[in-house]
Parts: structure tokens; sequence; C-alpha cells
């Protein structure tokens, strides 16, 4: 389940119930203990569910400070390890600056770096990630909530960007890669861009 649904549901759940609850003792004109009890455990049964609602990273291996998952006979992508929830948003699995390779040595297997993971950096305090020509895509949420990441160069290999890649950043400029189609929902949200170069390949905002 993506993280952004985990998190969000259950906010429009508690907001749908307490509405709920209001408009049914309003017209009931019943404040009774037993119906300020019922909304203090929905209350209670939501909030619990919100601050469990958690992604777990998926990472098989760890090489040079950096987590991969195998996607492919030949290929990994960025990932991380551990949790992420609202409690502890963010897995602080990397912080500074992250050089990724463009290929990686594990088990006597050599594997190509293809990709970026959904949530790889979510949270965490990076101020400037390196990208090698090897990557085509940047998941879900990959850069989210990253709150020193101010800049960001998308190497050309690039042709697939997720929902709130780099939502929640103090990013400034970015230049989107010819090869990329979309421009999914949420990328950008908020964020402080004064610069943003998009090419003619983009059919969709």
């Amino acid at each position: 389940m993506k993280l952004t649904r985990i998190i969000y549901l259950p906010i429009f759940l508690l907001i749908y119930g307490i509405v709920e609850l209001l408009a049914y003792t309003t017209i009931m004109n019943k404040t009774s203990w037993k119906m300020r009890l019922s909304a203090a455990l929905c209350l209670l049964v939501l909030l619990t569910t919100y601050a469990n609602a958690q992604y777990k990273g998926k990472a098989d291996f760890k090489e040079g400070g950096i987590y991969y998952q195998v996607i492919g006979s030949d290929s990994v992508a960025v990932d991380f390890e551990g949790t992420i929830t609202f409690v502890n948003v963010g897995h602080g699995c990397y912080s500074g600056t992250v050089d990724i390779p463009a290929t990686v040595t594990h088990g006597g297997i050599t594997y190509t770096v293809a990709g970026i993971n959904q949530c790889a950096f979510y949270g965490c305090y990076v101020e400037s990630v390196s990208l090698p020509a090897t990557i085509t895509y940047i998941g879900r949420e990959a850069f989210s909530a990253c709150p020193s990441l101010q800049a960001m160069t998308l190497p050309a290999s690039v042709k697939r960007l997720g929902i709130g890649a780099f939502a929640r950043t103090p990013l400034l400029s970015i230049n989107i890669p010819a090869g990329v189609e979309e421009l999914p929902d949420g990328i950008f949200a908020g964020t402080q861009l004064t610069s943003v170069t998009i090419p003619s390949s983009v059919k969709r905002l």
C-alpha cells in the first residue's frame, strides 16, 4: 500500500466520523455519557491506526553506505532499511551528500543501478544526491519531505517520475529530462521552486 494512502485514509475517516457523530447528536439531541464514550473510543481507534501507519523498506543488501533492492537478474534500485511511520517520519538511512554509483557489486554479481524506489530518501537530511546516467525511474515520494534538499540534477536517462517524488522539500530549481512524458500529481507540492524546465516530451501535467 502507498504511504500517502496509508497516512491520509485515517485522517479522512477521523473527520468523517466526527462529522457524522456531531450530526447524529444534534438531530437526536443526545449528549449522554454513552455517546461521549463512543466518540472517545472512535477517536482512540482512529488515532492509533494513524500512529501505526507504516511503509517498510525492501532493501536486499547494502554496499558503500547505500541500500539496494534487486529488481532483475543484473539490475537494482536504491531503497532503504527500516520503517516509516507517522510517529517516526523518515527512516534516516541517508544524510549529507550521497553519490549513487552506476553499478554495484555484491555477492560476486555486478548490478546496474536502474532506479530510485518509493520513499528511498523519504524524510532524510540529504543536501545533494548525485544520480548516475543509468537511472530510468524515480519512485513515488522518493525524495519527499527531505528538509535540506535544495537542488537536484536528473540525468537524461530518467523516463518516469513518481507521484510526490519531490514534494515538501525546499527544492529551488530542476530540469526535467527530455524522455519524461508525464509529470504526476503532487510531484512538486509544497516546494519553493523558482525555476522548472519542462521539455516538449511532456504530454501531461
